[in-house]
């Protein structure tokens, strides 16, 4: 019996051992998840602590803090939530343990004891409203995604329509519950009450009723049926009308915010415009994100004492900004580094078979021991190495600070506004006559003619215009007759110097080569404004004609919305004055000058925007969010128009040039005192 006892008690102190280490590893995994969740409730003070510092900083700035928000409050309460779980764990988990000279015994029964005060603290309420609130935080993070973002921004519109059905579903319940409890009251528990009657209706509504609950009912066959199409009303009311209600509510919501999902998306991004942008003295404070943000604390003094614009709150903004940048780049280069080496064994075999296939019968003995022989042995170091490079330069390049060096610079359009209104006047010609497209190459032709490409290329390659017949033979030249009235000193001094003059081309070249500049830069914004369908390059005369016509505006409906002397803008006359040529200036009033200068300044602005503007990128970019069939008109069903209208422009052209001609042929014989050519002459020179 002695060695019995003797056996149950060592058996009853092993399992007492056994269920020590099992308290001793609970309690030890429960204290240190407590410390882990201790941590993360300093983390979660910084996203309050993020919108006070932008709040404040963003005043500083005069820029607008969006108030109030989903944001807003979920980051208060969770900073609230955060306090008191912090305050908890301190006065109750981690009680007495911070006192010198305990031992492991000594803190293990402090925490036992620690534990045993909480067991019926209900934390998991703060835990449950700290994870909402986070929640809350990811979902007001994801809406910056393109995709996910407008769907979340839909959920929130419908959030209201469902509070306005849930507004007429609980009045469909109480008007059910009340019928309930007036005619079930003395019968059935379940409508001993208001409350109990709502329960009732309430599963009866979600599809849990039940037709036996009436058959309790005796000695009253008509409340019975009665209850029975009590039930069906509320089944029918609720499951049938009010289900597909909300159904098509949420629909139509869906429906109409759907093909707004750009604009959702757009208005999220815009609505914190000001918080995102960068600012050289508060950047730092206000686009860090929690709980990064936390190494903005010794910094937020510094940036409170000194005024906007200080060299000393730059630097400090600065340093902040790259301190914050390297402990963000750590996450990813820490990810960068592990991935890196854990693929240069699948790197190795990748390789290790592309030279197998790459090798050959024909290929030389000496190319297959370099190519294959080599790399299996020493192709596992040299992608180590090589993967050292890649760690240095993804660290190194991680910090460039001169990346403009490597951006292509932006030229300068030196189209003029003139060109821009011979493109604009073309397009309005070709919407008269309703042509609504044309091939780019042809549109290119008009204008090769309109700027004499031909000819001007002729003239600074040989020093003159070829004419199209070729030049006159001796004897046409003689077949023109000059006779001089008088053989005065004067008239042959004022005859040779047009001679001269009419030798002196210096006025030509400029103007042969500033026609072919404008000829290339009008052909650079006719591709810019191409749009590729089906193979095809096509010009659409109505979009460029809207798209120049609204940058044209654009510069009146600033001034009408700043409200800047609109009026007296409209009462200046500039017919008079040049614009190109300042000298002129000098004497008009300051309003004129002021006037002209921003006129001046538009077009250098609207050269420079019609320029870069490419529509086949937007058309390609519409296209893709919308999801919508789009063509442009195809150009060959406007041929014949297009041929009408060159030639009655050629014979206008043409209409113009001879009399421009016949102009001239007078002013020189009058002032030479030669006599005119006759007719027949005339029609041949012009013909030429």
């Amino acid at each position: 019996k002695i060695s019995g006892n003797e056996t149950f008690i060592l058996e009853g102190i092993d399992l007492l051992e056994v269920k020590r280490e099992e308290i001793t590893e609970f309690s030890e995994s429960m204290y240190e998840a407590f410390q882990f969740i201790y941590i993360l409730c300093f983390f979660n003070l910084m996203f309050f602590t993020a919108q006070i510092l932008q709040m404040i900083f963003l005043k500083k700035l005069d820029r607008v803090f969006a108030f109030p928000t989903i944001s807003f409050f979920s980051d208060l309460i969770l900073f609230i939530s955060s306090i008191f779980t912090i305050d908890w764990i301190t006065n109750s988990i981690n009680k007495g343990l911070s006192q010198p000279g305990l031992g492991e015994e000594e803190i293990f029964f402090r925490k036992l004891a620690n534990f045993q005060q909480i067991v019926d603290y209900k934390f998991e309420y703060l835990l449950s409203v700290m994870i909402s609130c986070l929640i809350l935080k990811v979902l007001d993070l994801i809406q910056f995604s393109a995709e996910i973002g407008p769907l979340v921004k839909i959920v929130g519109k419908m959030l209201g329509d469902f509070m306005n059905f849930f507004i007429l579903y609980a009045i469909l319940v109480i008007m059910f519950a009340i019928v309930g409890n007036l005619n079930f009251i003395f019968y059935l528990e379940e409508f001993t009450g208001l409350f109990e009657s709502c329960e009732t209706v309430l599963d009866a509504s979600v599809g849990n009723y039940n037709f036996e609950m009436f058959s309790v009912i005796k000695n009253n066959d008509f409340m019975t049926v009665f209850g029975d199409f009590y039930t069906i009303a509320i089944v029918v009311t609720f499951n049938i009308l009010i289900l597909n209600l909300i159904i098509a509510i949420l629909s139509n919501t869906y429906n109409i915010f759907d093909n707004r999902s750009n604009g959702l998306y757009l208005s999220k991004i815009l609505s914190t415009r000001d918080e995102l942008n960068y600012d050289s003295c508060y950047g730092a404070f206000l686009s860090s994100m929690p709980p990064i943000n936390i190494l903005q604390l010794p910094f937020i003094p510094v940036a409170m004492v000194f005024r906007y614009g200080n060299q000393n709150l730059v630097k400090v903004n600065r340093i902040l900004m790259q301190i914050q940048y390297s402990v963000f780049m750590l996450v990813f280069y820490t990810l960068f580094v592990l991935v890196s080496f854990a693929l240069i064994p699948f790197a190795w075999i990748i390789g290790v078979i592309d030279k197998v296939k790459s090798t050959t019968p024909q290929t030389p003995t000496q190319d297959k021991i370099l190519n294959l022989g080599l790399f299996v042995p020493l192709g596992i170091p040299i992608l180590v190495f090589d993967t050292f490079a890649d760690l240095y330069y993804f660290w190194v390049n991680n910090f460039r600070t001169n990346l403009q060096k490597i951006i292509i610079q932006r030229e300068n359009s030196t189209v003029s506004h003139k060109s821009l209104r011979e493109i604009m006047n073309i397009c309005q010609q070709f919407s008269e006559m309703k042509i609504k497209s044309v091939n780019t190459g042809r549109l290119v032709k008009i204008f090769r003619k309109k700027f004499m490409v031909n000819q001007n290329l002729q003239f600074l390659l040989f020093g003159q215009i070829i004419p199209e017949g070729g030049f006159k033979t001796e004897q046409q030249k003689q077949g023109r007759s000059y006779t001089f009235k008088s053989m005065k000193t004067q008239e042959l001094r004022d005859q040779r110097e047009d001679e001269i003059h009419m030798l002196d081309d210096t006025f030509q070249h400029h103007k042969s080569k500033h026609m072919l500049n404008q000829f290339n830069q009008i052909k650079k914004i006719l591709m810019n404004f191409t749009f590729k369908d089906k193979g095809k390059q096509v010009l659409s005369t109505e979009i460029i004609q809207h798209v120049m016509d609204e940058m044209r505006h654009e510069r009146k409906i600033i001034m009408v919305l700043k409200d800047t002397n609109v009026d007296l803008y409209i009462t200046q006359d500039l017919t008079e004055i040049n614009l190109n040529e300042p000298e002129t200036h000098e004497g008009l009033d300051l309003a004129i000058k002021n006037t002209i200068r921003d006129k001046l300044n538009f077009r250098e602005d609207f050269a420079q925007k019609t320029s870069i503007t490419r529509l086949n990128y937007i058309f390609k970019v519409l296209r893709h969010i919308f999801k919508g069939k789009a063509s442009i008109a195809d150009p060959d069903g406007y041929k014949d128009k297009i041929r009408q209208l060159e030639k009655a422009n050629a014979v206008k052209q043409a209409g113009l040039k001879k009399q421009k001609s016949m102009i001239s042929t007078m002013s020189r014989s009058q002032k030479s005192g030669r006599t005119a050519p006759s007719d027949e002459e005339g029609d041949a020179a012009n013909s030429q």
